[in-house]
């Protein structure tokens, strides 16, 4: 980057402006990286491990256009910025009751209630819901409800389906 000036100057003086001008330069690049994740990476160490409520460093100030309200999760090995839709429609037709979105972290056992809360169901209809959302807390919230659980059943480290727990999600 040229300094601009209207009168000559000698070359010691450009000098020392252009070392100023880009240790300013630097000090801004500084602010914005994350240093120690660019080494994790050149290492060939993964760039963030994501601990219990840790999230990895994002100055969120810094950076205009980030959104202030979504979260990190890590998902299937990769990490991942942004929010979750959760949807609750009707299986015959194939329309939309009820649509929460949350932070990206949170997880999908936490909020079945959410979801049907935003809509009436008859009494005795089949919840149908994927192996996240398998907890005995949604399994007592829906008998109190007067709804049948049709959420997925889900294997444990050492103790795999069982057969019929393999038809059930089957069907």
């Amino acid at each position: 980057m040229p300094i601009k000036t209207s009168q000559p100057i000698s070359y010691t003086s450009y000098y020392v402006e252009k070392r100023k001008t880009k240790r300013v330069f630097l000090k801004q690049v500084a602010q914005l990286i994350h240093w120690e994740a660019v080494n994790n990476v050149l290492e060939g160490k993964s760039s963030y491990t994501l601990a219990e409520e840790k999230e990895p460093p994002l100055d969120k100030t810094l950076q205009p256009g980030v959104d202030q309200e979504a979260r990190w999760v890590k998902k299937g090995g990769k990490l991942q910025y942004g929010y979750k839709r959760h949807y609750l429609s009707d299986a015959q037709a194939g329309l939309g009751m009820a649509v929460h979105t949350t932070p990206a972290k949170l997880h999908d056992s936490q909020l079945l209630g959410d979801c049907l809360k935003k809509t009436r169901l008859p009494p005795r209809s089949r919840v149908l819901a994927d192996k996240g959302y398998r907890s005995q807390a949604n399994e007592s919230l829906l008998r109190s409800r007067g709804l049948r659980s049709g959420i997925q059943h889900m294997a444990y480290r050492s103790k795999p389906l069982t057969r019929l727990a393999k038809h059930y999600n089957q069907v």
